[in-house]
């Protein structure tokens, strides 16, 4: 039956989901946040604070630079799914959407102009009723030269077939 056949689509995407859970999905390519970046986001959320828009500071600040918001840091999530290969389907049969997050960390500050990468791995996936699926996946930003992770964040993506 050729009314089966998206169906069947979904069902081999989300199947390919779920021999995947707790591996890595992807990687990202090395980036970095520049200090007009951070500028432009403190004035866009009201949100000037010399730990971030004062480069003098930070120079003689804890962090010998200034270092970017958590929030802006994290709104890089959706720029580290679509870089690091993770399949983002938005088709006249499904798409996902942003269904918010369970936890976040900002474990050690991130610097201005220092190179890191973002891991995305899968976690789970949990149907939710007919046509949806949440894919709750684990974010590490790393930055070079951090003992720690700069970030961890576990992002719930929802799958939603039409």
């Amino acid at each position: 039956n050729s009314g089966d056949k998206p169906m069947h689509e979904i069902e081999q995407i989300i199947e390919g989901y779920r021999a995947q859970i707790g591996e890595v999905l992807g990687v990202t390519e090395e980036f970095t946040i520049r200090q007009s970046e951070i500028d432009v986001f403190g004035a866009v959320t009201q949100n000037i604070d010399p730990m971030h828009n004062d480069p003098e500071w930070g120079k003689d600040g804890p962090w010998g630079s200034t270092i970017v918001h958590g929030l802006f840091l994290l709104s890089y999530v959706a720029k580290f799914w679509k870089e690091s290969g993770v399949p983002i389907y938005t088709t006249e049969k499904m798409y996902s959407l942003n269904y918010g997050f369970n936890r976040v960390r900002f474990i050690s500050p991130f610097l201005v102009d220092v190179p890191a990468r973002a891991t995305i791995r899968l976690l789970d996936v949990e149907d939710k009723g007919p046509g949806r699926f949440l894919l709750p996946s684990e974010i590490t930003v790393n930055q070079e030269g951090s003992k720690k992770p700069n970030m961890i964040a576990e992002l719930l993506a929802m799958i939603v077939c039409t």
